[in-house]
């Protein structure tokens, strides 16, 4: 029994827009309120199709998440800490066991410096 590719991608095309149909916005919704489903790709299930908004959303959640990092290394180096202070440094090996990279005693903290118990 041969399968022509051509009329089985046709049936998959069909198949797939029967499924989107199905969905209802409020449940759509709820999915992306509820962190489960991305804008974008709530946005691809009902039929939207608005790239510049969708690139605007992409840009303000890549902002934020640099932020926050930026935040985080920030403090670590108001703080003046260094890898030596820091629970995940391998005095032995001087390395650090989190960025698995050499480190030196007086390297400044990264964000993941946690201190060492004396």
């Amino acid at each position: 029994m041969d399968l022509n590719p051509e009329v089985e991608s046709a049936n998959r095309a069909k198949e797939q827009t029967l499924v989107d149909m199905n969905w209802d916005i409020k449940d759509v919704t709820a999915l992306v309120q509820l962190a489960i489903m991305s804008p974008a790709s709530a946005r691809k299930l009902l039929g939207l199709k608005d790239e510049a908004e969708n690139q605007a959303i992409q840009q303000e959640e890549q902002q934020a998440v640099q932020a926050m990092y930026a935040d985080a290394a920030a403090k670590t180096r108001a703080s003046g800490d260094t890898c030596s202070e820091c629970l995940h440094f391998d005095e032995e090996a001087n390395h650090c066991r989190v960025l698995e990279r050499d480190a030196s005693l007086f390297d400044p903290a990264c964000r993941f410096h946690r201190n060492a118990a004396v």
